[in-house]
């Protein structure tokens, strides 16, 4: 997964993020998003069933159900 950085991920940018002052756009909720997802965190719904759970992988739109789906391809909008 982290090939192309020489085996791990770059998180400075994160940490910037994690540690920069909370503001009213900007606070915990945000910041505990950002450490989910930055951590592998989120189970969609894909994965959810690769890894057994009853529930259906594919979306809406017909497409596998993943996260980079949903936020980036999915044209029912689930952003």
């Amino acid at each position: 997964m982290y090939a192309a950085v020489e085996g791990r991920p770059w998180l400075e940018p994160v940490k910037t993020l994690l540690h920069a002052k909370s503001t009213q756009e900007w606070g915990n909720e945000q910041k505990g998003m950002l450490r989910c997802l930055a951590s592998d965190g989120f189970w969609d719904r894909a994965r959810l069933a690769e890894s057994g759970y009853d529930v259906d992988p594919i979306c809406e739109c017909g497409e596998l159900a993943t996260l980079f789906h949903m936020v980036w391809e999915c044209p029912k909008g689930h952003r």
